[in-house]
């Protein structure tokens, strides 16, 4: 039985935003605790170079397992590419698989506090036998196969010395 008082009204439905994110049969995993399931790791950040290691979770929801190339590119603040990084793997049917890459970065633009916040974006490419099959452009957390957007965490990266 619904409680009959309180200091608030009580009305059903949906009173807050739904997002819906609708996705191919092969994808970027978005089911990891909310992340985005693109992961990027940078280590020994000099001003002349790092090191970036990429993880990105695909999810194969087909009956077969699927070959892919997952290629995640990051982006300079002024929208242009700065590197991709490639990697190829197979996914069982039904099943999730990280598909990990890394990658000498030179010259990397580092973070500055107030006085410099730079900050690179990477979105992650999932193709199937060549074809794009998902999109996930982690800084707007929005799948290009999604209808509407979902709401997960960015992994916009700072990187620092």
């Amino acid at each position: 039985m619904a409680p009959r008082s309180g200091d608030f009204t009580f009305f059903g439905g949906l009173y807050r935003d739904v997002h819906i994110l609708v996705t191919d049969t092969v994808h970027v995993d978005t089911m990891d605790y909310a992340s985005s399931g693109v992961y990027v790791t940078p280590t020994d950040v000099t001003a002349a170079s790092a090191m970036l290691k990429t993880d990105v979770r695909v999810r194969n929801d087909s009956t077969t397992a699927q070959s892919v190339t997952v290629d995640s590119v990051v982006v300079r603040l002024d929208g242009t590419t700065s590197t991709r990084l490639t990697a190829t793997g197979s996914v069982a049917a039904g099943a999730t698989q990280v598909v990990s890459t890394s990658a000498a970065f030179p010259n990397p633009h580092l973070w500055n506090g107030l006085a410099d916040p730079y900050v690179y974006t990477v979105y992650a490419e999932v193709r199937v036998a060549g074809t794009l099959d998902d999109e996930f452009d982690s800084s707007s957390s929005h799948s290009a196969t999604a209808s509407v957007g979902s709401e997960c965490r960015s992994t916009q990266r700072r990187l620092e010395a």
